[in-house]
């Protein structure tokens, strides 16, 4: 069924619908306190007086930021949520309006639920417009609900019509009932083959296996997952930009991923700024790239970001756990004492080692793994052996010391 040009309740319209409730105090209170603190936050930066620094002009920009969107959040409330008639609605943006004319759309996702609340989207056609973002209670709203009668589900669609075409494909079947068989079977191969990724995955994160070995499984599941893509003759797909019921091998990049964490966690670079511009650059072409292909416009910048920025950490702890690869005999090693040690709580627990000087190095805390920090205590010694790196990027390894110390700190 095609979304009609003109509302069905087209005698109701234009109709307005404005925050209200507890959706309204909320704002109010949070962008109060936003406005606030941003305010009170420049002016005291600002009384330093001559007390001028990189740093605090940094931080007196972000707070006027800060305030200034807080403003516009509040002087937004004026404006309603969504404007709707016979032929469009319309939403407050950032700037100006945005405007999504009822023959350009697509169709409206089911509603999801992310941390900040429950959503569904307005989905443009590609290139007519901008798909856009409501509240998920709006679908609640008799009028709005009227308004959107007869507009698809587009997942719904784009799997329904791939299901279509893996049973008019002569490639996997003579009959329908054979394709849908083996299209079964492809689902069923691939959920176990998830299964056994995200258990190596799991074990190469924590079991700490031998460098080596882990490149070579991570190799493996890589290596199989395009196989089955392959030998698939393409009912088992490596990527899936669109949804469709054709099983994704996505998993087989989880023992890959999870080397890449393992480095990033792990490995202690000490002139890391060449990894970081490398991963950095990785990261802003996938953004740039999902940004592009993304058919989601009023989410696609978010997903980009957030996107990139993973892929980002991903470059720089492959990269890193490529430097550590071939662990050799270390170029220094040295005894350093313990001067303290604290814990850092957040998503996640974080443990370091307050180190004295050790070569060239300053006293400085270092991020250890849990074994390690209750291993040791305050006063005593570690081990840390110095490397050159497989790309030539300096990085040390710390652990308890196993023999008598050959070394003193900073020798």
């Amino acid at each position: 069924m095609s979304f009609p040009a003109t509302a069905p309740n087209a005698s109701k319209l234009p109709y307005v619908i404005r925050t209200t409730g507890w959706s309204l105090g909320g704002v109010i209170v949070l962008c109060g306190v936003g406005l606030a603190a941003g305010l009170l936050l420049f002016v005291a930066f600002l009384g330093r007086g001559h007390a001028v620094s990189i740093s605090g002009l940094l931080i007196q920009a972000g707070a006027l930021a800060l305030a200034g969107i807080c403003a516009l959040r509040l002087w937004r409330l004026k404006d309603p949520e969504v404007e709707l008639y016979p032929d469009r609605l319309v939403r407050p943006g950032l700037i100006s309006p945005v405007v999504l004319y009822r023959s350009d759309i697509e169709g409206v996702s089911r509603i999801y639920t992310s941390r900040s609340g429950s959503y569904f989207n307005v989905v443009a056609l590609p290139g007519r417009g901008q798909s856009v973002t409501f509240n998920g209670r709006l679908r609640s709203d008799p009028v709005f609900a009227e308004w959107l009668s007869g507009a698809p589900d587009p997942t719904l669609v784009a799997k329904a019509a791939d299901r279509a075409k893996v049973l008019a494909d002569d490639r996997y079947g003579s009959t329908e009932a054979e394709r849908a068989r083996r299209l079964q079977w492809a689902t069923g191969i691939v959920i176990g083959f998830s299964l056994v990724c995200a258990g190596l995955a799991l074990w190469l994160g924590f079991m700490e296996a031998p460098a080596p070995l882990s490149l070579v499984v991570a190799l493996a599941c890589l290596s199989i997952a395009y196989a089955l893509a392959g030998a698939s003759s393409g009912l088992i797909v490596m990527w899936r930009p669109q949804m469709g019921v054709r099983p994704p091998a996505l998993a087989g990049f989880l023992p890959a991923a999870a080397l890449a964490f393992r480095g990033l966690a792990t490995v202690h670079l000490l002139t890391p700024e060449p990894l970081v511009i490398a991963a950095a650059v990785v990261g802003l072409a996938v953004g740039l790239l999902l940004f592009q292909q993304s058919p989601m416009a009023a989410r696609r910048l978010q997903s980009a970001i957030a996107l990139g920025v993973f892929g980002a950490l991903l470059a720089y702890g492959a990269g890193a756990f490529a430097d550590a690869l071939s662990v050799g005999h270390p170029d220094h090693s040295y005894v350093v004492a313990v001067q303290g040690k604290h814990v850092s709580r957040g998503r996640s627990t974080t443990y370091y080692l307050d180190l004295d000087a050790w070569g060239d190095r300053p006293a400085a805390a270092v991020s250890v793994s849990s074994n390690l920090y209750y291993a040791v205590v305050e006063g005593s010694s570690v081990c840390i052996d110095h490397y050159r790196g497989d790309l030539r990027l300096p990085w040390f390894n710390i652990g308890l010391c196993k023999t008598a110390p050959a070394a003193a700190a900073g020798g």
